[in-house]
């Protein structure tokens, strides 16, 4: 654990990347800013997909 502010900031390291989730107030909701920092390239051309497809999911559990 590297940062915990709740409920607005969760911060911790997986392996050798870091992942933080940031809330906001936004418009008409909640901002989500998510950041998953990593060593290399190659680690990030992997992970990215499905890092895509999980938050497209969430965002669209959200809005039922």
């Amino acid at each position: 654990m590297l940062s915990c502010d709740p409920p607005v900031l969760l911060e911790y390291t997986w392996d050798t990347e870091v992942l933080r989730w940031e809330l906001s107030d936004a418009e008409g909701g909640t901002r989500l800013v998510f950041t998953n920092i990593v060593d290399d390239e190659s680690t990030a051309a992997a992970v990215d997909p499905g890092w895509d497809v999980g938050l497209k999911r969430l965002a669209d559990a959200l809005d039922l």
